[in-house]
């Protein structure tokens, strides 16, 4: 039982606290949630996350992903070719145009920020592709995701560039190299590579963290509406 909770920690309190916060989100008022909600602000946790990756994240791996960029194009491809041709094929399966909307954002939005690196190196991987996958594909997300809704849907969706582009920056670019460009310090790359593992414990706790409060404010605010109102934001 103690290899059990030792490998699958993290799965069990995913699990856990989404049930938790669903359940205390439904019993207690939004005011009350929002009491503790406001402390988490996801692309405050998305920039702690990313550093304390790429602070923990061997340079030579990034370099040889920088000299062998193949893996990184593949993922690419995949997130922005694969996935919304795949969709867009099961698009008449749905009864529903919202759901046809729906399964189409869901395939041609750019992969997830800060829980890639964090499930890449938790299956041992390449998490330094994993961390250039999401700085190119979030980069390009305001040229693609319009692109292929309009082919798919027939609808013009416009992203404000400027603005994408300022949080990619702040929220994964300068986390990132504000963690690589730390880790050149000897003392800082010595502790770094010592503390790996409980350096990506901590980010793990973010993505828990992050994950119960979106389960508390998804539950505290919930209005019903009819599905043919239903939009869902980029």
């Amino acid at each position: 039982m103690r290899q059990i909770l030792k490998k699958q920690w993290f799965l069990l309190s995913l699990a856990a606290l989404i049930a938790v916060g669903l359940t205390i989100g439904a019993s207690h008022a939004p005011a009350q949630i929002k009491q503790f909600t406001k402390f988490i602000h996801p692309r405050v946790v998305t920039s702690i996350v990313l550093f304390l990756m790429a602070f923990s994240l061997d340079s030579r791996h990034l370099k040889a992903s920088f000299r062998e960029p193949k893996p990184v194009l593949w993922g690419t491809a995949v997130n922005y070719g694969l996935i919304p041709l795949l969709a867009w094929g099961l698009m008449p399966l749905q009864r529903s145009p919202d759901f046809k909307i729906g399964l189409m954002i869901a395939a041609s939005v750019p992969c997830t920020l800060a829980a890639a690196s964090v499930w890449t190196r938790k299956a041992r991987g390449n998490d330094a592709v994993s961390l250039l996958s999401t700085v190119v594909t979030n980069g390009a997300c305001f040229l693609v995701t319009p692109f292929w809704l309009k082919v798919t849907t027939g609808n013009v969706t416009e992203l404000k560039a400027d603005e994408m582009i300022l949080q990619l920056v702040v929220s994964v670019l300068i986390p990132t190299v504000v963690g690589q460009a730390l880790r050149q310090i000897p003392a800082a790359g010595a502790l770094a590579t010592r503390h790996k593992t409980p350096i990506g414990v901590v980010a793990q706790c973010w993505i828990l963290a992050m994950v119960l409060s979106a389960a508390l404010d998804r539950r505290s605010t919930e209005q019903p509406v009819a599905p043919s109102a239903m939009r869902v934001p980029i």
